[in-house]
C-alpha cells in the first residue's frame, strides 16, 4: 500500500498503468485490484481506459459476456454488450433475449424498472456480478455496490465503480471509505492501508488518530472470503 500512496495525484497516470500491464489479455479485473488501481487513478480519462480493458481482456478470455458485462453498462456501451449477447446465442439461447432485452432504453422508468426485478433475481441465483449490471441499468449504483461488498466481498471493485461512476467528492465514496472500507483495513491491523485511506479523504490529523486507535482497540486481524455459487436453473428475463 506504500507504494501506491505515491501514486497518488500523479499526472502521469496512463504511463505508470502501461508500465505494470503490458499485454492486453492481462487486464483482468484481479489483475487490478493487485495493483491497487481503485486507489490511486483518478482521471475519468484513465478509469474509463481501465473499465474498457478490463471489459475487453475479460471477453477474450472467456468468450462469455457475462464476464465483461458489468463494465460495459458502467461505460454505457449497452449497444455493443447486446452484440456480444447476440453472438453468443448459440451458446444458450436465453442470450439473444437478453440481447433484444439490452436495446431498451433504460432512461424510462418501465425499462428501469425491468432491470431492476432482474437486478434481483439475478441476486437470487447468486450471479451478484451480473446483477450489479442490472442495478447500474436500473440506476441503482448504491445497491450494485451493497452487493459487491456483501456478496462479493471486493471492496476494491466497489471503490473502482464509484470513482468511475460519480467521482471522489460525492457522499457515496466518503461512506464507502469512512463506514466499509476503513474498519476492514482497522480490523485486520494494516496501518498503511488506513493511512492512505483517510489520506484519500484529506483527512491526515485523522488519519494519525486512526492509527494510534488501531493498535489499542483492534484484538484480532479478520479476512473476508468470497464464494461463488453456479446455478443451472433457468432464468426468464422481464
Amino acid at each position: 500500500w506504500e507504494e501506491m500512496s505515491w501514486a497518488i495525484g500523479s499526472t502521469h497516470e496512463m504511463d505508470i498503468m502501461n508500465t505494470i500491464i503490458k499485454n492486453p489479455d492481462e487486464w483482468t479485473l484481479n489483475t487490478v485490484s493487485i495493483f491497487g488501481f481503485p486507489l490511486w487513478v483518478t482521471t475519468t480519462e484513465s478509469l474509463r481506459t481501465i473499465a474498457l480493458n478490463i471489459a475487453q481482456a475479460e471477453y477474450q478470455n472467456t468468450k462469455d459476456p457475462n464476464a465483461c458485462a458489468l463494465f460495459y453498462v458502467a461505460l454505457d456501451k449497452t449497444v455493443l454488450l447486446s452484440k456480444l449477447y447476440k453472438v453468443a446465442q448459440c451458446d444458450d439461447p436465453q442470450n439473444l433475449v437478453l440481447s433484444n432485452f439490452l436495446q431498451n432504453n433504460f432512461r424510462e422508468p418501465k425499462f428501469k424498472k425491468a432491470a431492476l426485478a432482474n437486478a434481483y433475481k439475478l441476486k437470487g441465483l447468486h450471479k451478484n456480478q451480473l446483477a450489479m449490471a442490472f442495478f447500474l441499468l436500473a440506476g441503482e449504483l448504491q445497491s450494485a455496490i451493497n452487493v459487491c461488498i456483501t456478496s462479493l466481498n471486493d471492496w476494491q471493485l466497489a471503490l473502482f465503480l464509484v470513482r468511475l461512476m460519480e467521482g471522489p467528492t460525492t457522499p457515496l465514496f466518503a461512506s464507502l471509505i469512512k463506514d466499509t472500507i476503513l474498519p476492514v483495513a482497522q480490523k485486520q491491523k494494516d496501518t498503511e492501508l488506513c493511512l492512505l485511506l483517510t489520506s484519500l479523504l484529506n483527512r491526515k490529523r485523522e488519519c494519525f488518530g486512526d492509527e494510534i486507535h488501531f493498535h489499542t482497540r483492534c484484538d484480532k486481524k479478520g479476512k473476508g472470503t468470497s464464494t461463488t455459487t453456479t446455478t443451472t436453473s433457468t432464468f426468464t428475463w422481464f
